[in-house]
């Protein structure tokens, strides 16, 4: 792996950050709210890869795929926020 392409360890320690601050919300706020701010972070996490210079976000293949793959997840939970709520059938 080259230099550009490993981030830094902050940006770890953010991406942990933000894991347990959405199981928070879930927790403590409800799972619909959680479903929201998950897909809409994703979608400023696709800005973000967007537009910041190589090696500051993790990649996985390439800018543009990793952007579609992020607002393809946000599309996919904002299309399956309506159920997050809903009681499992015992």
């Amino acid at each position: 792996m080259s230099v550009d392409r490993v981030p830094r360890t902050y940006t770890y320690l953010l991406i942990a950050v933000w894991v347990l601050g959405m199981c928070s919300i879930g927790l403590y706020e409800g799972p619909t709210l959680a479903v929201q701010t998950t897909a809409f972070s994703l979608v400023g996490f696709a800005f973000l890869r967007a537009v910041l210079r190589p090696g500051v976000m993790p990649s996985v293949r390439g800018r543009v795929f990793d952007v579609i793959m992020l607002l393809v997840g946000a599309a996919a939970l904002f299309s399956l926020v309506s159920v997050a709520d809903t009681p499992l059938p015992m």
